[in-house]
């Protein structure tokens, strides 16, 4: 997610360069010239760019085989503000404090008395408030715990609301720990007993008044809940869906998990053929095969169990082509946790089942 938001900044650099670049085909950045004089070109003509950043500038001496020149900043500038060789042109390394609009200069050796100019401004900071996230997207820490086992990882992530100035300083608010965050904000346990919870904190590296804070809980791995998707499914007899398991809980995300399949009911099928009502009994399917009808037999309860070829495979749940239609109650139970469960409702429907509207009774 970091590098996404240097994209995406150097992207909004990049349209402002687009934007600020000006050839200058009336000369209007550049020194006036005779006809056989002495002209300097710099490229971009204007720019902005943010505190702490790197800008590279291009320049072209026309008029002269001598190209090189001497760089200037004819304003006021902080001290960390200055050039540095760059392999096409000269780069300029814009302090961390810098706060004002810099007049960029190069003066031709060949000709001392012309000069080109560039206006570099520089972007202010708009820092909002910082959220401490985890770099991988899972849990969004300022609405609730994240938890990390005995001797683990965690990798956080700033959002200070700026794509040009998101870097902070990272840090642990308790002493005495043995837990340690680096720069790039990654968290590492040594023996931290179980059940110890400590805050970490992110500051703005341009404005110290802006910081966010995540708590975390040293914990056992565990499984604590489940999500199954889809929600619900209505299946053909013979078809099947792709079941999604997700986990939640305690530094682990383990989605092995054993299947329950449990009819809930059977329900008759009802068809019009030409003008009679045709009723198939809950308790009997056809089988296309032989194409005779099969009666189910029934379990205690009046269910008739679930035929065994309707089966999970590889998270598919597939339905037998001579299942008996009703609803079935799919359920996950965790294999870390056989608390944590989830299931959902299936109905069976006979294929290209669409009941036409019965005769009109004139």
């Amino acid at each position: 997610m970091k590098d996404m938001l240097k994209i995406i900044a150097l992207s909004i650099l990049t349209g402002f360069l687009i934007i600020g670049c000006d050839i200058n085909p009336d000369n209007k950045n550049d020194t006036p010239i005779d006809e056989d004089g002495i002209r300097v070109v710099i490229l971009p003509s204007s720019f902005t760019a943010a505190r702490g950043s790197t800008v590279s500038f291009l320049v072209e001496v026309k008029g002269s085989d001598n190209q090189k020149v001497d760089w200037s900043i004819e304003s006021k500038r902080a001290e960390g503000t200055g050039f540095a060789d760059g392999e096409a042109g000269i780069m300029l390394n814009v302090d961390k404090d810098e706060t004002n609009s810099l007049l960029i200069r190069a003066t031709p050796q060949a000709d001392p008395e012309k000069y080109g100019e560039v206006l570099l401004n520089i972007l202010a900071p708009n820092i909002g408030d910082v959220k401490v996230l985890l770099a991988s997207g899972a849990v969004e820490p300022w609405l609730g715990t994240v938890h990390v086992k005995p001797g683990g990882q965690e990798e956080f992530f700033a959002d200070t609301g700026d794509i040009f100035y998101y870097e902070v300083i990272w840090s642990i608010v308790e002493t005495g720990l043995d837990a340690a965050i680096d720069a790039e904000g990654k968290l590492s346990l040594g023996n931290t007993p179980p059940e110890t919870s400590f805050t970490v904190r992110a500051v703005s590296t341009v404005d110290e008044s802006k910081s966010g804070t995540a708590t975390v809980l040293v914990r056992e791995p565990t499984v604590t809940s489940l999500r199954l998707e889809p929600s619900s499914a209505t299946i053909q007899l013979g078809g099947g869906i792709p079941l999604k398991v997700t986990a939640m809980g305690t530094g682990t995300s383990d989605t092995s998990v054993d299947w329950k399949i449990k009819r809930i009911r059977t329900e008759p099928f009802t068809y019009w053929e030409e003008s009679d009502l045709i009723t198939i009994p809950p308790d009997e399917i056809w089988d296309d095969e032989d194409e005779i009808w099969i009666t189910v037999p029934s379990e205690e309860d009046g269910r008739p169990p679930v035929n065994e070829n309707t089966r999970i495979d590889d998270g598919m749940f597939n339905v037998a082509i001579n299942e008996a239609t009703g609803t079935i109650r799919v359920t996950a139970v965790s294999k870390v946790n056989p608390e944590a469960a989830a299931s959902i409702i299936v109905t069976i429907i006979y294929p290209g089942i669409a009941p036409p509207e019965p005769p009109s009774i004139n």
